[in-house]
């Protein structure tokens, strides 16, 4: 919203017979988003609007991969990043004042958005026949990497026994054709179009036993925080109606994912609106300390509410 010069002397004048100053611009916040599906909601806040609404001044970037998000967060060059609660259990665990300000997207029985793509002349069909392969992982300490572990261990597989590497969704579907990977773990929507393209197999790793689980989150400092309590209620509250507005329109959400995911509408259609929250509970926080624990990637317990803003 514009105002004009006599529209704004007006406002000072008024601040000034109230003993009072006028109001600053908002602080800039660099908030950075991923390219998928589930990291779409601030890019449809901030093109609905929804930011400004909440008073917010806030320049929105789409990063190319997670590992940098983080130590963008921890060195001050965004205040808003993506991370995966394991990732967040580590980083406090080494001292770093990383938190949880807000939720992403989440698994639910119903929805799964991941599963391992294997190549089409391989024979894995259960834990242990991953035992001596390579295994591609979009982040080491991710969300699906860890899941992969957990799966791995849970079944009495050592995770030691399976070369797990770091490469990027658009990377997969060349490793697999080339047989440089024996199988690639995968989410949407990438997973749909290398299955559609006949790239590989589908073989479910993870299903929750509990009604959802988060699989990334909104992050920021906590000494950034603490000092502006304000603006991530505001934040919050922009991506809470960012979501609920996505779910009224499908439409809307969608022509934004097309917008910057840059995928055909045919491809979309197949994927349907993510499952996405703004607000987290300290037990969404608590799964994932505790799975960080139990495979060794923290050395001390940690209580959830330590981890959130």
């Amino acid at each position: 919203m514009e105002i004009s010069r006599r529209g704004f002397g007006a406002m000072a004048l008024s601040a000034v017979a109230m003993g009072t100053r006028p109001l600053a611009a908002a602080e800039p916040i660099k908030f950075a988003t991923l390219p998928a599906l589930d990291f779409m909601t601030p890019m449809f806040a901030q093109d609905a609007g929804l930011f400004t609404k909440q008073g917010l001044d806030v320049a929105m970037q789409i990063a190319t991969a997670a590992p940098v998000l983080l130590p963008g967060v921890v060195g001050g060059s965004l205040q808003f990043g993506v991370s995966t609660g394991a990732q967040v259990a580590i980083a406090h665990d080494a001292g770093l004042d990383v938190v949880i300000a807000a939720g992403v997207g989440v698994i639910t029985p119903t929805r799964v958005s991941t599963a391992v793509v294997v190549r089409p002349d391989t024979t894995i069909e259960k834990p242990s026949d991953f035992i001596g392969k390579k295994v591609v992982s979009p982040g080491i300490n991710g969300t699906f990497h860890v899941l992969f572990l957990r799966y791995l261990k849970a079944n009495g597989i050592d995770p030691a026994s399976v070369t797990l590497l770091e490469g990027g969704f658009s990377q997969m579907p060349d490793l697999l054709r080339s047989k440089q990977v024996d199988a690639v773990l995968a989410a949407e929507p990438f997973l749909t179009r290398m299955l559609d393209n006949g790239i590989g197999k589908r073989l479910d790793f993870f299903k929750p036993d509990r009604d959802h689980i988060f699989t990334s989150f909104y992050i920021a400092k906590r000494s950034w925080t603490d000092s502006h309590k304000d603006e991530v209620v505001k934040v919050r509250a922009a991506l809470r109606e960012a979501n609920q507005m996505m779910r009224s329109d499908p439409a809307a959400a969608a022509a934004v994912q097309a917008k910057y995911l840059k995928l055909p509408p045919e491809v979309l259609a197949k994927q349907g609106l993510p499952d996405t929250r703004a607000d987290v509970e300290p037990e969404d926080v608590q799964f994932w300390a505790d799975t960080a624990l139990q495979l060794g990637l923290i050395k001390q317990p940690i209580d959830a509410r330590a981890l959130m803003a």
